[in-house]
């Protein structure tokens, strides 16, 4: 008989999922800072996102702020990419939600000290 020794959970939409879509998160956060969200800020913010992120490049939260900016044509000099940033962290975070399912699975796998939880994620850091 085979003994487990660790099993693997991805964590974005598996262990936590957003209760509403990220298209809504970042509206949120471009209305909360910039006073304004459209359709096209959103498809740039994911476009300089995603390059940067896929290049492994520093800083690709604050790639997409700079291009939805750019989109909306809203000078840096006006708007704060660092606050921006935050907003949407928070905006994420407040969307953010765990299953009692998937905390009650991953506590009984954790109760068997032989057995190692290992959380992969494809996401940024932050």
């Amino acid at each position: 008989m085979s003994t487990t020794t660790a099993i693997c959970f991805d964590l974005d939409g598996t262990l936590v999922q957003y209760d509403r879509s990220f298209d809504e998160i970042l509206e949120r956060a471009f209305e909360r800072q910039v006073g304004t969200a459209t359709e096209e800020m959103v498809a740039a913010y994911e476009t300089g996102f995603f390059d940067t992120f896929e290049e492994c490049e520093p800083e690709p939260y604050h790639a997409g702020m700079r291009a939805a900016l750019a989109e909306a044509e809203i000078d840096t000099d006006d708007a704060d990419v660092d606050a921006l940033v935050a907003a949407l962290r928070d905006e994420e975070l407040a969307a953010t939600g765990v299953s009692s399912a998937a905390r009650d699975c991953l506590s009984e796998l954790g109760a068997d000290e032989a057995t190692t939880l290992v959380v992969c994620s494809d996401g940024v850091g932050e």
